[in-house]
C-alpha cells in the first residue's frame, strides 16, 4: 500500500470539498454576524431558525446525498452511463422532497409559538424560515447535482461555484438586511432572502456546468438526465438513502431540542450557544468535507472490489480530519474571545460563549471521528446500522443528559454543551469501531 499516494488522493479530492463546505458555512456565519448587529433576540432567532431548517432539510438531503455513493461505485465499476441515470432519478425525488419541505416550513409558525421561546425569538425565527422556505426546492435539486459531481470526482467545480455564491450572499445580506436605494431595510427577512437567492444561483451554475455543450459530464451519462424514470433505481436510492436521512434527522432534531432547552433559560444563553455553534461550524464543515471525499473514495474502491484500499482510505481520512480539528481546538482553547467578538459586541454573550467554545473544542475532535467514519460507511452502502446506533445515542444519552444539566442542574448553555460532549464521545467510538471491524465490506448496493 502506497501511503503517500493514499494521502495525496484524499487531500486532492477533499481540499476543494472542504473549501466548498466552508463557503457554504460562511453564508450562515455572515447571516448570523450581520443580524447580530440588530440584537441578541434577532441573532438567537436566526440561529434557532437555521438549526430548525437543517433539521427539516436533512431528512430529504440524506436520501439525496447517497447519489455520491452510487455514482462513485458505478464509476469504480467502469459503468459511467449509470452515473447519469442515478442523477436523473434523484432529481425526481429532489423535486418532490423540495416542495414538500417548502409547504411544511411555511406552515410551521405554530411550532415556534408553542416552543417556549420568547415572543421576539419566535417571531424572528419564523420570519427567517418563511423566506428561506421559498428557495427550498432549489436547495434539494442543487444538492442532487452537487452529489453527482462529487461522486464523479470533480470537486473543484463545486468549490469555485460556492466561492462565487458567497460573494452573492454577502452583497445580498448587506442590501436586504440594512436597505440600499429603493430597497428598504428588511432585517431578519432580508438575510433569508439573500441566502435563498444564493442557493438558486448555485443551482443554475451547477446545471449549466453539467448540461452545457461539450460538458465533461458527457462521459458520465449526462444525456440520461431528464429521461424516463427507472423505478428500480428510485427504490435503491430510497432504500440506501432513507436510513441516512433518518440518521441526520434524529441527530439534528436532538440538537434542536437541546437548543430549545437553552432558549427556555434565556435569550443570552441561546445567543451565546448559537454563536458557539457557528464558530465551531468552521471545523465541522472541514470534517464534513473530508467525510464527503471519504464517501467518494470508499465508494469508488468498493465498486472496484478493492476493500483493502477502501479501508485504508477511511483510516487516513480520519487522521487527516483529526489533525485539522486538533489545530482548531487549540485555538478555541487559547483565544476564544477573538472568535466570539466577531459575532457579538455584548459582554455577557462574549463571556458565556468563550466558556462554551472551550467545551466545543473537545466536542469537535470526537465529532470529526464520527463524521468521517460515517462517511466511509456511507460510501460502502452501510447506512442502516449507523442510523439505529446514532439515533439511540442521541435520544437515550444526549437529550436526557442535556435536559438534566441545562434545566435540572440549572447550568444553562454550559449544561447543554457538557451533555452534547458526552453524547458525541459515545457516537464517535461506535462509528469508528463499526468501520474498523468491517461488516461493510460484504455490502453490495450495485451490480458489478
Amino acid at each position: 500500500m502506497n501511503q503517500q499516494r493514499t494521502w495525496q488522493e484524499i487531500i486532492f479530492l477533499a481540499a476543494p470539498v472542504v473549501i466548498s463546505k466552508l463557503s457554504f458555512t460562511i453564508m450562515g456565519l455572515v447571516d448570523i454576524a450581520m443580524v447580530g448587529k440588530l440584537g441578541a433576540t434577532e441573532q438567537g432567532g436566526v440561529g434557532i431558525a437555521t438549526t430548525f431548517l437543517i433539521t427539516i432539510y436533512v431528512l430529504g438531503l440524506g436520501m439525496i446525498t447517497v447519489v455520491n455513493s452510487f455514482v462513485s461505485q458505478y464509476r469504480g465499476a467502469q459503468k459511467p452511463d449509470l452515473c447519469g441515470q442515478v442523477l436523473n432519478n434523484a432529481l425526481f425525488l429532489a423535486v418532490i422532497i423540495g416542495f414538500f419541505n417548502m409547504a411544511f416550513l411555511i406552515a410551521s409558525e405554530p411550532l415556534f409559538l408553542l416552543s417556549g421561546l420568547s415572543e421576539g425569538v419566535s417571531k424572528a425565527s419564523y420570519d427567517y424560515i418563511f423566506f428561506r422556505a421559498l428557495g427550498t426546492p432549489a436547495v434539494f435539486i442543487y444538492f442532487s447535482y452537487n452529489s453527482y459531481i462529487e461522486g464523479v470526482g470533480k470537486t473543484q467545480i463545486t468549490m469555485k461555484i460556492s466561492l462565487i455564491a458567497n460573494i452573492v450572499n454577502i452583497i445580498g445580506d448587506y442590501i436586504f438586511i440594512f436597505g440600499w436605494g429603493i430597497i428598504p431595510p428588511m432585517g431578519v427577512k432580508g438575510a433569508a432572502i439573500a441566502t435563498a437567492l444564493s442557493n438558486t444561483f448555485i443551482l443554475l451554475c451547477l446545471m449549466w456546468t453539467v448540461h452545457k455543450p461539450g460538458s465533461y459530464f458527457k462521459e458520465f451519462g449526462n444525456r440520461y438526465i431528464f429521461k424516463p424514470l427507472q423505478w428500480t433505481m428510485i427504490k435503491k436510492l430510497i432504500t440506501v438513502g432513507s436510513p441516512v436521512g433518518m440518521q441526520y434527522f434524529m441527530q439534528h432534531s436532538a440538537v434542536l431540542l437541546c437548543n430549545i432547552f437553552v432558549g427556555q433559560v434565556g435569550d443570552i444563553d441561546l445567543a451565546a450557544s448559537q454563536v458557539t455553534m457557528r464558530i465551531m461550524s468552521i471545523s465541522f464543515m472541514t470534517a464534513w468535507g473530508i467525510s464527503i471525499a471519504t464517501t467518494t473514495l470508499v465508494g469508488k474502491y468498493q465498486g472496484m472490489g478493492n476493500q483493502r484500499k477502501a479501508y485504508y482510505i477511511g483510516l487516513h481520512a480520519n487522521a487527516l480530519a483529526l489533525i485539522f480539528t486538533v489545530f482548531c481546538s487549540t485555538l478555541f482553547m487559547l483565544i476564544p474571545e477573538v472568535f466570539v467578538q466577531v459575532f457579538s459586541s455584548s459582554k455577557k454573550i462574549i463571556k458565556l460563549a468563550s466558556i462554551l467554545l472551550r467545551i466545543a473544542a473537545f466536542f469537535q475532535i470526537f465529532d470529526s471521528i464520527s463524521l468521517v467514519s460515517s462517511g466511509a460507511l456511507k460510501g460502502a452502502g452501510d447506512t442502516m446500522w449507523p442510523f439505529k446506533t446514532n439515533s439511540a445515542i442521541n435520544w437515550f444519552i444526549g437529550v436526557p443528559l442535556v435536559y438534566i444539566f441545562t434545566i435540572k442542574a440549572e447550568l444553562g448553555a454550559i449544561g447543554m454543551w457538557l451533555g452534547m460532549l458526552a453524547m458525541i464521545i459515545f457516537q464517535a467510538i461506535a462509528m469508528f469501531l463499526r468501520f474498523r471491524h468491517g461488516p461493510w465490506k460484504k455490502i453490495k448496493i450495485i451490480e458489478i
